[in-house]
């Protein structure tokens, strides 16, 4: 019927023409003496398989391909696509490959050289630093803004102040400056911190302390605030 007629004029015999299959020089009367294409050729011997090397279809065009043949439906299903169209990206892959194995190398050499290098000049500033502040006659320390008082280092000449070990001053539950402060000076030292944080001066004071065993001294303190670029306190 007209239906079939259809169906066999736009059958597609998938030859390997040779050439272009638009060359003028193409002979269509040896076309049907022509072999099958890579693909066909495997496929109806019922064979599965993928080709990345490239071969011709039936245009003439060499394709990629990959096809299976099913024994129990008779037929097989393929994929194909140009080897111009799926090899166009490939001079871009490769500079990205080669990118990518750069950066690799030289963050592996930031790791191996350069960040060891600064670990170590690291490690030196802070044992000059540490040599520093252990040969200080006064007590060193730096510590929260915030109105808890918490300390984030503080050398060891507290403990020949105040009685207090230096682990007592960090770590769970530590001795704060509120603590120590004799709670008649606590107010105005308060307030001399706030002043001088608020102008963002230096500052220095006097105010009594309570020791561990109970006695008082009168210390000198003088510092100032560390800030952030927006002029906040670190």
């Amino acid at each position: 019927d007209e239906a079939d007629r259809i169906v066999v004029k736009n059958r597609i015999p998938l030859k390997d023409p040779g050439t272009l299959l638009n060359n003028p020089q193409t002979d269509p009367t040896t076309f049907a003496q022509r072999p099958l294409t890579r693909m066909a050729r495997s496929a109806t011997a019922g064979e599965s398989g993928t080709d990345v090397d490239g071969y011709r279809d039936f245009r003439g065009i060499t394709v990629l391909g990959a096809w299976l043949w099913d024994d129990t439906l008779g037929f097989g299903l393929t994929t194909e696509v140009d080897k111009a169209d799926a090899y166009a990206l490939l001079p871009l892959t490769r500079w990205a490959l080669w990118i990518l194995t750069g950066t690799v190398i030289t963050l592996g050499l930031i790791s191996a050289v350069i960040i060891p290098l600064l670990q170590r000049k690291l490690r030196r500033r802070e044992r000059h630093h540490r040599a520093l502040i252990d040969n200080l006659p006064s007590t060193a320390y730096t510590m929260s803004p915030e109105a808890d008082g918490r300390f984030y280092f503080i050398s060891d000449q507290i403990e020949a102040l105040t009685g207090y070990p230096v682990n007592s001053f960090l770590g769970q539950n530590p001795c704060t400056l509120k603590k120590l402060i004799h709670p008649n000076d606590i107010e105005d030292v308060q307030k001399n911190q706030h002043d001088a944080i608020n102008s963002q001066h230096p500052y220095s004071y006097e105010y009594r302390i309570i020791c561990k065993d109970g006695a008082t001294k009168w210390v000198y303190e003088q510092g100032s605030a560390i800030y952030n670029n927006d002029k906040s306190v670190a």
